[in-house]
Order: structure tokens, then C-alpha cells, then sequence
């Protein structure tokens, strides 16, 4: 069940194999309101955050945020309405894998196959602006290479149309497109 093997003994004992329980938080403070996290996906390990002073950093496993399913940690929160901004300065990505992601997204469900838009920074191919429109579907990429953290990223929803955008100081944005 769950991955796991468990096995009863004549000990009167409960033995359990698979893989390691999570490590609990070592974060001091919660996530504030109304901020939560979930994983999305099958992940290898589950995600952690840890918020201090305005500052979320996030520890994660997974396959990718791309082609039809998607596995990764998320930090959000419920949107009210269409017509929204959501910006985030990405101080730093691990080198796990040239196309790691920190970034923000729009997301329709919490289903790994999930319609959805992205827009981050990756610590091998610069800039990402991701998006998979009907559920189940493939993603799709625009890219700008020769983007490094730290960088800020951002995207603007009008209804149905999203915009993808970047900048270096957090003024002075560039459409990705």
C-alpha cells in the first residue's frame, strides 16, 4: 500500500518496507495566509518550504514541469478572477539539471496534467515561459538563453491571455515571446 511492503510479525510487531518517511520541517515559521504547498505529481522525495522574512525557499524532487503530466513541489495560493500579476525574485536554483525551474504559474487544478503557464529562470537555459493549454496536453517553450539567477520573473494574465515577462532589476521588464 503506498509503496510499501508492510509485514506483520508473530512479535506482535509492524515492519515496514519502501522507501524513507519524510523529514519533518526544520522550518521555525509557517507559511503565512493564505500561502500552502503540495506536491504535484509522483515526486522521489517530498518537497519542502521554509518562509522567513518574506523570503520562500523551497526544497524539491521530481521529473520535470513539462510534456503531459508534471512532478514537482508548488507554493500557492487560490486565485480571485482572470485578470492578475503574480512576480517573483528567484535569488537561486540548485544545479540539479539544466532545465531545473523556480519560477511563478498560473495552474488550473492540482492534477500533474493540469493546463498551465509558466514563467521561470532554469540554471541551464536561461529563461522559461511554459504553458500546456488543454488537459492532459503536451507543454510548450519560449526560451531566452543567458539568463542567470538571481533574476525576476513574472507573468500577466488578461482573461485567457497570458504574458510571460523577466527583468533584472524588477523595473524594466522584457516579454518573453
Amino acid at each position: 500500500a503506498n509503496g510499501k511492503v508492510y509485514l506483520a510479525t508473530f512479535s506482535n510487531k509492524l515492519i515496514v518496507y519502501g522507501l524513507n518517511a519524510p523529514v519533518a520541517s526544520h522550518c521555525p515559521n509557517p507559511l503565512p495566509n493564505p500561502w500552502t504547498s503540495a506536491d504535484i505529481g509522483y515526486v522521489y522525495v517530498p518537497g519542502d518550504v521554509c518562509y522567513n522574512n518574506g523570503t520562500y525557499t523551497v526544497s524539491a524532487s521530481g521529473n520535470d514541469i513539462w510534456d503531459r503530466a508534471d512532478a514537482f513541489h508548488s507554493v500557492f495560493q487560490p486565485v480571485p478572477g482572470s485578470n492578475m500579476d503574480i512576480t517573483a525574485r528567484i535569488v537561486s536554483i540548485g544545479q540539479t539539471d539544466p532545465w531545473a525551474k523556480a519560477g511563478v504559474m498560473f495552474r488550473s487544478n492540482l492534477d500533474p496534467g493540469s493546463p498551465q503557464v509558466l514563467m521561470a529562470i532554469t540554471p541551464g537555459n536561461g529563461a522559461a515561459f511554459q504553458y500546456r493549454t488543454d488537459q492532459g496536453d503536451t507543454s510548450l517553450n519560449l526560451n531566452k538563453g543567458g539568463l542567470q539567477t538571481p533574476y525576476w520573473v513574472r507573468i500577466g494574465s488578461n482573461g485567457n491571455k497570458y504574458v510571460g515577462y523577466v527583468s533584472q532589476d524588477g523595473f524594466s521588464w522584457n516579454a518573453i515571446d
